[in-house]
């Protein structure tokens, strides 16, 4: 197997002078074909930067990024262009279908920015859909699908011009867990044909099931960079699941309660004056009702 993603000392800055962000610090990865690989780390910790970078979407502002071993820095912007429709797929969280084209329709397109025939282009989208389960559904509209099913038939346009490379940024970000468990799946399957590298990022330690190598990241930093076994979950991403603590509502209540004990015995006896006070209003209206009706007897 080949090397197909090759970071050296890559870095990536955004704004100027004091404004300036620093996305990615330095970052040096090398990912070989065929690898299943995800990428963990808190939001704004450089992930999706990375994604971008590979998926020739952006351009580092120092370093050196080869794919598939040529120099992105000297490709032209219409050769990035060719590379991105032929040979990497991306999968967003956000699907990003066509709402006014069928399934079928959706799936073909990436084919008909080739100059692919209607018919040719509809049929191999066809043979994707029932790929991933979902042949019965080719004439449906994406608003008559499940999150599930519709994350599917990305995934099934992403395939279907036989990638080397399969970006997914938070694939199953909107998903349940039963949605979630069928898109991994799914991808697992593709993996398992030997169809292309996968990298997929996640916040849900869970899902690195699925993957045999987790990069984590922090502050636009490779801070580990690890081995799992296909059904397992990594040994890092495993700690992180358990060390996040979990509130229960018997804790809600306890905290509600030893907010309403620590209420400053002040105010407590703010209030006594004013109980008095009405004591003593009361005690006079008294005195005054009784002259009254002494007033009145004369």
């Amino acid at each position: 197997m080949g090397v197909i993603i090759e970071l050296q000392d890559v870095s990536k800055l955004y704004g100027f002078g004091d404004a300036t962000t620093l996305a990615l610090d330095e970052v040096n990865l090398s990912i070989e074909q065929n690898e299943f690989v995800a990428i963990m780390g808190p939001s704004g910790c450089g992930k999706s930067t990375l994604m971008n970078i590979i998926g020739l979407l952006d351009r580092p502002t120092h370093g050196e990024y080869k794919f598939n071993g040529r120099s992105a820095a000297k490709l032209s912007p219409d050769k990035r262009a060719k590379i991105r429709r032929d040979t990497i797929g991306f999968i967003f969280q956000s699907y990003n279908l066509l709402p006014r084209l069928t399934v079928l329709e959706n799936v073909a397109l990436p084919l008909a920015y080739k100059g692919m025939s209607l018919t040719r282009r509809l049929k191999l989208a066809s043979n994707m859909l029932e790929r991933v389960g979902l042949q019965d559904r080719e004439y449906y509209y994406p608003r008559q699908l499940s999150g599930g099913q519709v994350q599917c038939v990305a995934i099934a346009r992403a395939l279907v011009n036989d990638p080397k490379l399969i970006i997914a940024d938070e694939p199953t970000g909107n998903l349940d867990s039963a949605s979630s468990r069928l898109v991994m799946e799914l991808l697992g399957e593709i993996h398992k044909t030997g169809s292309g590298t996968i990298l997929f990022v996640t916040h849900n330690p869970e899902l690195t099931r699925y993957a045999n190598r987790v990069v984590y990241m922090r502050d636009g930093s490779i801070m580990q960079d690890e081995t799992t076994m296909f059904g397992e979950v990594a040994a890092t991403a495993l700690k992180q699941m358990y060390s996040i603590p979990e509130t229960t509502v018997e804790d809600d209540l306890e905290g509600v309660s030893a907010l309403m004990k620590a209420v400053p015995q002040k105010a407590a006896e703010r209030t006594q004056p004013s109980a008095q006070k009405k004591k003593k209003t009361s005690k006079k209206s008294t005195r005054k009702t009784k002259a009254r009706k002494r007033s009145t007897r004369v």
